[in-house]
């Protein structure tokens, strides 16, 4: 308790006499931001009821206003100037870049230890002529686009904007040039826009006008698939796709079918990438199924195969296609499959047939007879 004495005895010395340490921080604000051309109040907060003999504006180490019964403000600052002796705030208009800096004031009250401060102004160029260029407006599906931000202004940030939600990084997706730049690899037809970049600094914003992108895609006429194909157990089954190009040279890079379940799920059976080859992942159709063009073949045909089978083509430069088809499947045409109405039928079919083998057979044993007993029929 006795050693930690002169340690509080030191610490309430240092507060007394040297108040600058304690109040200085309090005097100005920590930092001010303000416009190229506006103007910036340092308001400076004494202990209250303070009277003043003197009080010294700087900035950085140069004396820039005085005021000790009159005002004295330093060349180049006379019309710039405005001090409010109540309280010792300076108000600095017409502001440039080179205003930026460290600011000090001393409040000397009399008889009294001064009052220091000090604070620091950024002054920036506010934000003007947004505007977004595109190395294309109009573009084929899976190519790619950049975009480009530029603006007036300085320390300037860019965000940018589809519709109303902001444009963020990914596989697709590339922000470059310290935000100023957007590049999309890979345009779909959902990225139309309108596109929108929008620059801010500590004083100001500003948004470009919307930049909207053409993305040129073939239309659902190009396709061609059956709305639905039956299939009989046992047998071979073809699900027939057909892509009709438009005008530009396509080039099919995919082709992919997928099965959706009655649950709504959708399971991809197989995948053709051209020149990488043909994928079957595991799934109860594997080592069923083929593709022959866009179509698809499945053998030996199960009853769990029916369902909704969703093709889906990737054409360069006009963009990816789906069509969907139904298959149906029942049981196969032999003896096996037919069931007792279907065998009911077929033997009904059978006894009519060997009813006609009878009675053509007794009709032609007739003929030969009489032929053969009374000669020719003589013509008339």
């Amino acid at each position: 308790m006795t050693s930690s004495r002169p340690l509080l005895v030191l610490l309430w010395f240092i507060h007394v006499t040297i108040p600058g340490l304690t109040e200085g921080a309090g005097v100005l604000p920590d930092g001010l931001n303000a416009a190229v051309g506006g103007k910036v109040m340092f308001t400076t907060t004494p202990t209250p009821g303070t009277t003043f003999q003197s009080v010294n504006w700087k900035f950085g180490a140069k004396d820039i206003f005085t005021w000790n019964v009159n005002n004295f403000p330093a060349l180049g600052y006379e019309d710039r100037i405005t001090f409010f002796l109540s309280t010792g705030s300076l108000e600095l208009r017409n502001l440039a870049l080179t205003d930026s800096g460290e600011y000090s004031v001393t409040i000397v009250p009399p008889g009294e230890r001064p009052q220091p401060g000090n604070t620091r102004l950024d002054v920036y160029e506010p934000v003007s002529n947004v505007m977004v260029t595109s190395s294309s407006t109009e573009l084929a599906e899976f190519s790619s686009v950049s975009l480009s931000c530029s603006s007036s202004g300085s320390s300037l940030s860019f965000l940018w904007l589809n519709s109303s939600s902001e444009v963020t990084g990914s596989d697709r997706v590339q922000i470059t040039d310290g935000g100023s730049t957007l590049t999309i690899v890979n345009v779909t037809r959902y990225d139309q826009g309108p596109f929108r970049c929008r620059v801010s600094n500590p004083v100001s914003e500003g948004t470009s006008d919307p930049v909207t992108l053409t993305i040129n895609f073939l239309e659902a006429q190009q396709l061609k698939m059956e709305p639905e194909v039956t299939g009989y157990l046992g047998e071979e089954v073809t699900l027939r796709y057909q892509f009709i190009p438009g005008p530009k040279d396509d080039i099919i890079s995919q082709v992919q079918w997928k099965l959706k379940t009655p649950e709504g799920e959708e399971i991809t059976i197989i995948v053709s990438r051209g020149e990488s080859g043909v994928s079957v992942p595991e799934t109860f159709l594997k080592g069923r199924v083929k593709i022959a063009e866009q179509s698809l073949i499945i053998e030996d045909v199960e009853m769990r195969d029916a369902g909704s089978y969703i093709c889906s083509v990737t054409a360069f430069p006009s963009g990816a296609f789906e069509g969907t088809t139904k298959l149906v499947v029942k049981e196969g045409l032999g003896a096996e499959g037919l069931g007792s109405e279907g065998l009911h039928i077929l033997a009904k079919i059978i006894t009519a047939g060997l009813f006609v083998l009878i009675v053509g057979t007794m009709l032609a044993t007739t003929l030969f007879i009489i032929r053969k007993r009374y000669g020719p029929v003589p013509s008339d």
